[in-house]
């Protein structure tokens, strides 16, 4: 985790009740015998044994309790054992390297602790065996250790571990008539000995598969434990006071020993001569030269275990009833960790550990460590750094808070473990709660590269932005409002993908803001549950589960489309809540009957790889790799599976919905405003300000971005900062060199960049500056949406503006109103179009109306004689040079911009029907026009110096009229009719083809197209669709229809009832105020003259910059 927080794992212990509050830490309880001293466990269970590792002892007792003993104290590890269900934990041992205990204990329950990495492998039931399991004997190094078995009923079983992490477990068998065998031990991976309660030792010398009865003749009491050095050199723990030892490996040298009258219940063997043992009435037993003596210590509490070693760095300890726990000797090993604090000028700093800090170092006098006088607490330090001074500490546990009280926390330079760290990632930072625009359930959350974005009912889709969190799509990828249920990214964190309801996909790319709608794959229309994305935008492949089981994955095409494969079950049809891959082959599923499923060729089929005997639904998994799998289950646990085997953990008891993972971090979430966090001690809870169902987590990864969860009525929890530098870049040049003023507005955050003037002023969301002179060009780095943009002194012409190096000009991205022009006619308007002297209109009464610089005039009426067309539709050449227009009775004409000139081409091959739509590409005296009518006919003309060659009429359709019509280029030009219907043609006319809409009912009026991959049509209903050259995305936008629409590759105009005026910015289409509510009919956009739209009575509206 890039953030800490003060919730250690004291407090865990503390919520869940394994500790008594403010319990002391290892001061002795009472004086100390023969060395002996009574120390503070903090649990008042029964400690069953003890075992000696790498890190120090380590104890294991009722209730699944796991101790360990650090320099500060004992601390529970495990709470619950390794299957969450408290189970009693009987035995213990340790791998030879120290690094792995090893416990067992009741229903079957097995489990080993790495105490290096601090983490659980469960590896309960071997062989489906529940029965107690009393003791435990290990050896080989972790990782390739083999373990021994022994139970109530008198059975043996051995397993080795697998390179994958599992266990070979071999066959059963009973070495004895089946009483209940205590004791075990093993002095090489095939020769061991096991003891029962009916006073007998038993011998393998291949491993367990066999064994032979080796005594002891005449004991009548229980035989506890075994201690063996070699094969002559055996000890065996008994009641009523007795130790026996053999001597010479065959049977017959069994010598008994008494040492009291109080039952041993436990030895052990160090060195040649070495031991220790322990039992009833809080005695211990001392070998010592081939001799035991019983040795009083300061408790009478039965102890039932001993763990001593050879390094000297670590108490020796005898634990047992009540929590008891005796130690002998001091703890002197080194801290494992060392942190270092420099600093480059004055500054006064506090440290906050977890576990035990010393001083190291140059430290000053003045600094302090204060320890913490309850196991709940921190150890504290206080010091002062001068320029150039480094103070260095050792610490055990975690660091869980770094301030710094006074000074420049800048000047401040940390290291851990001799790794550069940061006061950032040091600090604790808690969750707070965020504004939320919405109160609708949030259900997921992914991280971008433009930051944290959450979805959740109604198709809401919402992004962090700088100055907090936003809608960027409010119904979703089809405008159904279909709630959103699951959330993934891109590897490259550019493109965000979703799902849920009624079968809706959807993409939403983060760095073009642009949402494609790829809902219903295979015709599947029931909830996807969640879905997961490999591979960078624009060649990702998604894998979604749904809730009858099935999975289906799909592959995006280099059209923009996806490739979907075949939907199937990879298990018996429960529902599927949650999906994560690895990588582009390897991934994982689980669903709500305990199942996860794996796959390992990129989905084209699952195994099932667990929970075996799991019995708890399942609402999220993730995984860094095959042998580090978390799933969240739905009774408070979390599964980790580690390539092998499966061990549950425990997570408070809520209903987990979701599970974050990042390399050693992690963060899961779940009801009642449950998080908890995976660190170095495990997984800990984290204190949160609400009680509201989470449903999804997400890590901040990159330090810039905060931590995020969400959940119910719109609850967004974060932790962390926003820290990221905006990523938009805003340039603004004087080409000429003269002198521009300019103020820019954003309704985001905004910073100087590295070329902004000293002078250039940022004032909120503001900018002032000005280029020319020596100062030629100034850029800033920006979020949100540029609002506006206005040269208040200089010649506009002289800019040259670029946003994230796409040219773009003043009139772009002006926030310059409407306003209501005065009109030479009183007819309707019913199309526009700019040509190279300024805009044009046309009427219902035949009039070409162009604007100049006095205004607005009439400069013909078509076509002219005192007979009049109405005139539906207008275009231009690409130069602007001529412009066409169209109309009633086959009407068609070419007004010539620089000649002034009209030129009638009507009726073109004898129709007399009216023309909807002309559509023209190409410079004037060579271009091509197309024009379609009402009856759904297209007709092609390609003009040469004013001689129109015409094509025969085609009808792309069904002959539903046609009401808009756009060509990119003389080859490629698309027209929309009234059923729902897209023509596109890329051969000049020669044939048309439908590309949409599939399932489309809306009369759609205009059309306008950046490329072939970047289409926008109008609805009359309100609606815009876009096509990406594959599928086909529909945005709802107005609450009235649209009458036409106009764009080129950057910008886009539609225009409908009421005064209804769009634009589409870098936040989708937004309304423009308008000073009239008339029906519009024609718009242009005005590159450098005003944009314009036209409608009824003659309104004209234009756009001035």
């Amino acid at each position: 985790m890039s953030q800490k927080t003060r919730e250690t794992r004291r407090t865990f212990l503390k919520l869940t009740g394994v500790a008594a509050a403010g319990a002391t830490l290892v001061n002795p309880v009472e004086a100390a015998a023969n060395g002996w001293q009574v120390v503070e466990s903090g649990v008042g269970v029964t400690l069953y044994d003890a075992a000696m590792t790498s890190e120090g002892p380590y104890a294991v007792g009722a209730g699944g309790l796991v101790l360990s003993r650090r320099k500060d104290g004992w601390q529970p590890v495990l709470e619950r054992g390794p299957t969450v269900e408290s189970n009693p934990l009987r035995g213990c041992d340790v791998t030879d390297d120290g690094r792995n205990v090893w416990f067992c204990g009741g229903s079957g329950v097995v489990g080993q602790y790495d105490v290096v990495d601090e983490q659980l492998t469960d590896y309960s039931a071997p062989m489906g065996k529940t029965s107690t399991w009393l003791n435990v004997a290990v050896r080989g190094d972790a990782g390739s250790e083999t373990v021994y078995l022994v139970n109530g009923s008198g059975e043996f079983l051995a397993g080795t571990k697998t390179s994958a992490g599992g266990m070979d477990w071999g066959d059963v068998v009973k070495p004895g008539g089946g009483s209940s065998a205590p004791g075990i031990d093993f002095w090489t991976d095939d020769a061991g000995y096991v003891s029962d309660t009916t006073g007998k030792v038993y011998r393998t010398e291949d491993g367990g598969r066999t064994w032979t009865t080796v005594g002891i003749n005449g004991a009548s009491v229980n035989l506890n434990d075994v201690a063996v050095r070699n094969e002559g050199d055996i000890d065996v723990a008994g009641g009523n006071g007795t130790i026996y030892r053999l001597n010479d490996g065959d049977g017959k040298g069994w010598k008994r020993k008494n040492v009291g009258e109080e039952t041993v219940l436990a030895v052990y063997r160090t060195g040649a001569e070495g031991g220790l043992g322990c039992g009833t009435g809080g005695y211990v037993y001392d070998r010592k030269k081939n001799k035991w003596d019983r040795v009083e210590t300061p408790t009478t509490n039965t102890l039932r275990g001993v763990a001593t070693g050879d390094s000297g760095q670590y108490p020796q300890v005898a634990v047992g009833d009540s929590g008891t726990i005796v130690e002998r000797g001091e703890y002197t090993a080194d801290l494992p960790n060392t942190v270092s604090l420099s600093a480059d000028s004055s500054l006064e700093y506090r440290l906050d550990v977890d576990g035990a800090v010393e001083q190291a170092g140059d430290v000053e006098s003045s600094d302090t460590v204060t320890n913490r006088t309850s196991r709940f607490s921190v150890d504290t330090v206080t010091g002062t750094l001068t320029s150039g001074d480094t103070d260095t500490y050792d610490y055990s546990g975690e660091i869980v808070d770094l301030e710094v009280t006074s000074g420049d926390p800048a000047a401040l330079t940390v290291t851990v473990n001799g790794s550069e760290s940061s006061l950032s990632q040091l600090a604790s930072e808690p969750w707070t709660e965020a504004a939320s625009p919405t109160g609708q359930t949030l259900n997921g959350v992914v991280q971008t590269v433009e930051g944290p974005y959450a979805v959740g009912n109604g198709g809401e889709v919402l992004a962090r932005r700088a100055d907090g969190w936003e809608f960027v799509l409010e119904s979703g990828p089809t405008t159904a409002s279909n709630p959103l249920t699951g959330a993934a990214v891109s590897d490259d964190g550019r493109n965000v993908w979703f799902c849920g309801g009624s079968g809706v996909v959807g993409q939403y790319d983060v760095v073009d803001e642009q949402v494609t709608d790829y809902s219903a794959p295979g015709g599947k229309t029931s909830t996807w549950e969640d879905l997961a994305v490999t591979g960078a935008a624009g060649s990702e492949t998604v894998h979604l589960v749904n809730g009858s089981g099935e999975y289906l994955k799909g592959t995006k095409t280099s059209a923009g489309g996806m490739n979907w494969g075949t939907a199937f079950k990879p298990g018996g049809g429960s529902s599927m809540k949650a999906v994560t891959f690895v990588d582009s082959t390897t991934g994982y599923a689980v669903d709500t009957n305990a199942k996860v499923y794996e796959t390992t060729n990129g989905g084209d089929s699952f195994t099932v790889v667990g929970i075996d005997g799991g019995s708890v639904g399942l609402y999220g998994v993730d995984a860094t790799a095959t042998d580090d799998v978390v799933a969240a289950g739905g009774d408070g646990s979390l599964f980790r599976y580690n390539g092998a085997v499966w061990t549950k953990l425990y997570a408070g008891g809520n209903q987990l919905g979701d599970v974050s993972l990042d390399g050693p971090d992690g963060l899961t979430c779940g009801a009642g405003g449950t998080v908890w966090e995976l660190s170095l001690d495990g997984w800990e809870p984290v204190e949160t300000p609400v009680t509201a169902t989470l449903a999804g987590v997400s890590l901040g990864t990159t330090g810039t971005y905060p931590d995020v969860a969400v959940g119910s009525s719109g609850t967004i929890l974060e932790r962390g900062d926003y820290t990221a530098t905006p990523s938009d870049i805003l340039t603004i040049s004087s080409t000429d060199g003269s002198d521009v003023s300019y103020r820019v507005e954003v309704d985001g955050v905004v910073q100087k960049a590295d070329r902004a003037d000293g002078d250039d002023s940022v004032s909120g969301s503001t900018v002032e500056g000005s280029v020319g002179g020596v100062n030629l060009e100034d850029s800033y780095r920006f979020s949100g949406t540029i609002t506006d943009f206005v040269v208040t002194s200089g010649d506009a012409a002289a800019l040259a503006i670029e946003v994230n190096d796409e040219s773009q000009s003043v009139g772009q991205l002006s926030a310059a109103g409407w306003t209501e022009v005065t009109s030479p006619t009183g007819n309707g308007l019913n199309g526009a179009a700019i040509g190279a002297d300024g805009p044009y209109a046309v009427s219902g009464g035949g009039e070409v109306l162009a604007r100049r610089d006095s205004g607005w005039t009439v400069v013909t009426t078509f076509p002219g004689g005192g007979n009049t067309f109405a005139l539906t539709c207008a275009d231009a050449s690409s130069d602007g040079g001529n412009v066409w227009f169209a109309g009633a009775s086959g009407a068609v004409g070419r007004y010539d911009t620089s000649t002034g000139t009209i030129s009638d081409y009507s009726a073109p091959k004898g129709k007399t029907s009216t023309w909807e739509s002309v559509a023209v590409a190409g410079p004037a005296g060579a271009e091509t026009l197309y024009l379609a009518n009402g009856s759904g006919e297209v007709l092609k003309g390609t003009n040469s110096a004013g001689v129109v060659t015409w094509s025969d009429v085609q009808k792309p359709g069904g002959g539903s009229s046609i009401k808009g019509g756009t060509a990119l280029d003389a080859s490629t030009a698309y027209f929309v009719d009234t059923n729902a219907k897209v023509y596109e043609t890329t051969d000049g006319g020669e044939s048309w083809s439908t590309v949409g809409i599939p399932g489309g009912t809306v009369g759609l009026y205009g059309v306008g197209a950046g490329s072939t991959e970047d289409i926008s049509v109008a609805g009359g209903d309100g609606s815009i669709l876009r096509y990406n050259g594959a599928v086909w995305t529909r945005l709802d936008v107005a609450d009235g229809g649209f009458t036409a629409l106009v764009r080129d590759r950057e910008n886009a105009l539609a225009v409908g009832g009421s005064g209804r005026v769009y634009r589409r910015t870098w936040d989708g289409w937004e309304r423009e105020e308008t000073p009239a509510a008339v029906t519009l009919g024609g718009v242009a956009l005005g590159g450098e003259f005003p944009d314009v739209t036209v409608g009824s009575s003659g309104t004209i509206f234009e756009r001035r910059l």
